[in-house]
């Protein structure tokens, strides 16, 4: 088949043109529209092209089931180490299992020199058109959706794979079993094959090969560089699509490529809150992304784990500051006289778990089973109780504090520490002002 001519109709087309002129059908160049990949992957239509290749939608033909294939274009820069180093990367990313990163089904080489990956074809939208379509975009749901990104690349990142080209556009969100957002990381080290293989690169949202891979805009410094890269680069560009969700920018969209290019890398940011002072971003939150901007990459998270567990938290105090008004604490001395609380004050008000006496928590099973139900309680509701334990000196209070800790940690409650002399405990907040 002419790739210059139509499929349809003949007219003369060159082969990226997107839609015929004549009979308006699209694609009409292509040369594996209408093809089998395989034996048995009918090549359907295009759902994506760059500068790298084309995506289309495929089907297997003996499954009835949709699949994604990309094809990187034979432009006659690669060769065989850039064909081996290929294979090599999409035999570890075909063996990488997260539920929140796209699979690889298969790969290999065409006849005619173009390499191929089949990859799990993800229904749905991009966090670009998310971004596009609904912004402004809740904090909670932010955090939700990045939590998810944090989690896949902290699975690749296990394997040695960096990402290298996150952004928007590579990040699909679909519906799973009735569950909004799930996200799909999508292009996992495909960028790395072409290294060293060319030159340059065409515009700010185009993977492109050359010396820095990826998309400037959304490049660490270190990547625009072009130096050697670790996780805390996928970290940094991460918080960039993480800058975008809250913001509908990010810090320097109005720079060309090429300034983009020649920058020190340690400019300032300006944080999504100054960005945005409309849309009420916590300075909590402004702090977490800053700190992933850093420009010195000791300076940032140091891995996707630590990302996400900053990001866990975040959203557990959003969730925390918008829960059910909180009624006025009490004083201790309230409390003192007027006995334990009602199991559903335990969030508002300052308890005293138990005054110890002369006993010790090993052999005071009641105190550790009230211990217990007060931070189950806290697990499940708003954090904010004031737990307040006394007893003379040898009573077993540290014991008490050690087991405190202990539930703190399985209950994902964040514990603050205070203590205060036993003559000032009748004094209102004593405790907690301790804390403070």
């Amino acid at each position: 088949m002419n790739d210059l001519t139509c499929r349809q109709c003949d007219t003369e087309v060159l082969p990226m043109t997107e839609r015929c002129p004549s009979c308006g059908i699209e694609w009409p160049g292509d040369a594996y529209i209408g093809t089998l990949l395989r034996g048995n992957i009918q090549i359907e239509e295009v759902i994506g092209a760059g500068g790298m290749g084309i995506v289309y939608r495929g089907v297997e033909t003996h499954l009835n089931r949709n699949v994604a294939v990309k094809m990187l274009l034979n432009t006659g820069i690669l060769n065989r180490r850039t064909i081996d180093y290929f294979m090599r990367e999409a035999r570890v990313l075909s063996q990488l299992r997260h539920p929140n990163l796209v699979s690889v089904l298969d790969f290999g080489q065409e006849d005619d020199g173009a390499l191929f990956l089949v990859l799990e074809y993800i229904p749905g939208q991009t966090i670009e058109d998310l971004i596009e379509r609904e912004f402004p975009l809740s904090h909670d749901r932010v955090l939700r959706i990045m939590i998810q990104i944090t989690s896949a690349l902290e699975e690749a990142h296990r394997h040695k794979v960096i990402h290298r080209d996150m952004k928007p556009a590579n990040i699909r969100l679909e519906s799973v079993a009735g569950v909004a957002d799930f996200v799909k990381v999508l292009d996992f080290g495909i960028a790395k094959v072409l290294e060293g293989a060319g030159t340059g690169i065409q515009d700010g949202n185009s993977t492109e090969i050359g010396t820095a891979l990826g998309t400037p805009k959304y490049m660490s410094p270190e990547q625009l560089r072009g130096r050697d890269l670790d996780a805390r680069s996928d970290v940094y560009s991460a918080t960039l699509v993480l800058y975008e969700m809250l913001t509908k920018t990010v810090p320097n969209a109005e720079q060309s490529v090429f300034k983009l290019l020649l920058r020190k890398g340690d400019e300032p940011v300006m944080a999504p809150g100054l960005k945005r002072p409309d849309l009420r971003i916590p300075h909590t939150l402004d702090r977490l992304v800053m700190r992933g901007l850093h420009h010195d990459p000791e300076q940032r998270y140091q891995n996707m784990a630590e990302f996400r567990l900053a990001l866990e938290e975040m959203l557990i105090d959003l969730q925390g500051v918008r829960s059910r008004p909180r009624r006025p604490m009490r004083a201790a001395s309230e409390i003192i006289d007027g006995g334990t609380p009602a199991p559903d004050d335990v969030l508002e008000l300052a308890e005293v778990v138990d005054d110890l006496g002369t006993g010790t928590i090993p052999g005071r099973p009641a105190l550790s089973q009230r211990l217990e139900n007060a931070f189950q309680a806290l697990s499940r509701h708003e954090p904010g109780a004031a737990i307040l334990i006394t007893g003379p000196d040898g009573a077993g209070k540290s014991h008490a504090v050690e087991h405190a800790r202990r539930l703190a940690q399985a209950a994902h409650v964040r514990l603050f520490e205070g203590h205060c002399r036993l003559e000032l405990i009748d004094r209102p907040f004593r405790p907690l002002l301790d804390v403070l």
